[in-house]
């Protein structure tokens, strides 16, 4: 979700809106206490500990249903189904590919390894989810292979984390109009 975030903060930059804003903003405050989460998460299975993976499913969960109070606060409705949309068509890009591969996301590590992030020891066994890719792969093209060093995604990954950077960057809009007035 980092990245999700950051990528929402550069394209407000780009049009010229403050993000301090969003720090300041009540709303945003569950949102931000998923997001320490899984920063412990991610440093706990970086660290070989793999208890927290049962539980994941449930943070991202928890992560769209905390967006849905600003959401409600700022009326961004319109943004919210565009990113619903998106969220749709990333999850049935995903059951594609996996549907194809005997009910398995293949992956493709290649930074991963390199940072340390990747291990095959849940593979299988806490995470019955994804498989190491192959030649024999069906789908390539949509399996997990966009490897940014510490998460490996899927095109249908990326479609479904950018819901998050369409209402953060929403958010610092409207933060920033009321700002203005």
């Amino acid at each position: 979700m980092l990245l999700s975030i950051l990528i929402a903060f550069i394209i407000a930059k780009y049009y010229k809106l403050r993000v301090q804003p969003l720090f300041q903003c009540i709303w945003i405050l569950p949102f931000a206490v998923c997001e320490v989460i899984y920063i412990v998460f991610q440093i706990a299975t970086v660290n070989g500990y793999y208890g927290f993976l049962p539980y994941a499913h449930y943070l991202k969960s928890a992560f769209l249903y905390t967006l849905l109070l600003p959401i409600v606060r700022y009326k961004l409705y319109k943004p919210s189904v565009v990113g619903s949309a998106m969220i749709l068509i990333g999850t049935y890009m995903n059951r594609v590919v996996m549907m194809a591969n005997d009910g398995k996301m293949p992956i493709f590590p290649s930074l991963t390894k390199w940072t340390g992030y990747f291990s095959s020891t849940p593979l299988g066994v806490t995470d019955t989810i994804h498989c190491m890719g192959n030649s024999a792969t069906k789908l390539k093209f949509l399996a997990d292979y966009i490897d940014i060093g510490y998460s490996i995604l899927s095109p249908g990954d990326v479609l479904v984390h950018s819901f998050t950077s369409i209402i953060i960057y929403y958010i610092l809009k409207q933060l920033n109009t009321e700002a203005a007035r």
